[in-house]
């Protein structure tokens, strides 16, 4: 597996509708030490609000396919 597969995010930015949260993500993913995942809104960990089961972790590495050494990875 490539590293950059194994990569998770050390920062997720959380808010309600209407905060601001795309405006953030997407000035902080333009700059050079931050990577953003693929998607903004992974919504990879929202099966566990429902109790049903979360989707194998390498899906969720694949956001973050585009890592390329920034000192933070993240999502929203």
């Amino acid at each position: 597996m490539n590293e950059s597969k194994k990569i998770l995010p050390n920062l997720i930015i959380a808010g309600v509708n209407k905060a601001g949260t795309t405006s953030l993500f997407a000035y902080l993913a333009k700059h050079p030490d931050f990577c953003g995942s693929a998607i903004k809104e992974t919504c990879y960990f929202l099966p566990e609000r429902y109790n049903e089961q979360i989707e194998p972790i390498e899906n969720y590495h694949k956001q973050f396919e585009s890592f390329n050494g920034q000192k933070i990875i993240m999502e929203a």
